[in-house]
């Protein structure tokens, strides 16, 4: 095994004097930014019908949704519900692990011709794993499609000629498709000119017949009769198609998080002692993550949030049970002077999303410390 320089570059490999040698790059499947271009060659041939034969289509028809609910919910939920049933989806399908959870979704008032379904899943587990074990033939025979979101993740289409059935028809092999997670942490009601940036990861919706079961929070697992791995998943962010995650709807919102996620995860690792943390003027992990990803720069437009649709009201009686309106403002005060603090030290933190939150947690600076 020999290793040459040409130029400035290295090889390694064997000695060869051959063209495919000197260029390493022959061969190559060229990417575009959103998954490679051969996940993305359509099978089917024009037809005298056009492109589409959907075009009085609402962007989401024959698509239900997936989703969990607990009680810091509540004041968001009739915002989401609305969304997608303005979108064109006729099912939510809510997944819960307390009877008081599940007597709310029932009993909360729906949007008109949206069919609200609750679906009782295991207690004993993090809500990750309990989700995991659903049954997806209870479901699977409602609509074509099912798009998997929680409450705060909203699907957008950012071009106005697609509707999904497009997808599936121009890619019929394809048996997921993933939308890219466009990241907007909001604070306040009252920001409208919203800007977002790319996130970590996304989101995905299937065909109903093919789903398998539930890999994680981000996946299906998905029945190939091909035996081709490249007819089970496909990205579909370069058509427009993106899950706008507002990561906080509000402050307050984080806050609710903070002190009742069920979640196993480093950002509720601290779940315990956050009280006392924001009393000795430090912030959460999951607070100290918002403040980070305040300081990334924001720059593809996002449509504001259906606020009309919120119950700030409710909101501010769910935080009251975990917290005083004085450590409240003690916490806000904190939790802005590390946003300009991170902002001062941008250019030393870790580039958002080369890095998944979770491993961010330890290289962000403590508050304490000036």
């Amino acid at each position: 095994m020999g290793i040459r320089s040409i130029g400035r570059r290295l090889f390694f490999g064997h000695e060869s004097t051959t063209k495919e040698s000197i260029n390493p790059w022959i061969g190559a499947d060229a990417g575009n930014g959103f998954g490679a271009k051969r996940l993305l060659r359509s099978s089917i041939q024009l037809n005298s019908g056009g492109r589409s034969t959907h075009a009085d289509a609402a962007v989401l028809d024959g698509v239900q949704v997936l989703t969990r609910y607990c009680k810091i919910e509540s004041p968001y939920w009739f915002g989401f519900l609305s969304h997608y049933r303005d979108l064109g989806v006729k099912y939510v399908n809510v997944c819960v692990q307390s009877e008081d959870d599940f007597d709310a979704v029932i009993q909360s008032p729906t949007p008109d011709g949206l069919v609200v379904i609750g679906f009782r899943i295991a207690s004993d587990l993090d809500p990750s794993s309990a989700l995991s074990n659903f049954d997806l033939g209870l479901i699977s025979g409602q609509a074509p499609f099912t798009l998997l979101v929680d409450c705060d993740e909203y699907f957008y289409a950012l071009r106005p000629d697609l509707v999904l059935l497009d997808l599936f028809h121009t890619f019929p092999e394809v048996g997921q498709f993933y939308f890219p997670w466009l990241m907007c942490p909001v604070l306040s009601p009252r920001e409208t000119d919203l800007h977002g940036f790319w996130g970590h990861i996304g989101k995905p919706v299937v065909h109903s017949s093919r789903m398998a079961s539930i890999g994680n929070d981000h996946s299906f697992r998905v029945d190939d009769p091909s035996n081709d791995t490249r007819h089970c998943s496909a990205p579909a962010g370069l058509f427009g198609f993106v899950i706008i995650h507002y990561w906080s709807r509000t402050f307050r919102d984080c806050l609710l998080k903070t002190f009742n996620n069920r979640f196993k995860d480093s950002k509720s690792s601290d779940i315990d002692f956050a009280l006392a943390k924001i009393r000795s003027g430090d912030l959460p992990v999951r607070l100290r993550l918002l403040a980070y990803l305040r300081s990334q720069a924001g720059f593809l437009p996002v449509p504001s949030m259906p606020v009309s649709n919120f119950r700030f009201d409710l909101e501010e009686r769910l935080l009251r049970q975990c917290l005083c309106q004085d450590d409240e403002s003690l916490c806000r005060t904190t939790f802005d002077s590390y946003c300009e603090k991170l902002m001062q030290e941008r250019s030393r933190l870790p580039i958002y999303p080369s890095i998944a939150l979770k491993s961010i947690v330890d290289q962000l600076p403590s508050p304490l410390i000036n």
